[in-house]
């Protein structure tokens, strides 16, 4: 299984690709360019979750 190496605040953390995808989704809902309506259609998920991800990548990061 193919997994990344990412540091974030002096720790590291491995995801795999479909972490990574899911992150640069929710990143592009945090530029604007992607709707929570969008994003939510895009993961399958709701757009409550898609919500939760995104205030959890603004406080926690990746």
């Amino acid at each position: 299984m193919f997994c990344e190496n990412v540091t974030m605040r002096e720790e590291q953390y491995y995801m795999t690709p479909k972490e990574i995808m899911k992150l640069k989704i929710i990143n592009q809902a945090l530029e604007g360019k992607l709707t929570v309506k969008e994003t939510a259609a895009v993961l399958s998920l709701s757009e409550r979750q898609v919500k939760r991800l995104k205030k959890g990548v603004l406080t926690e990061g990746p």
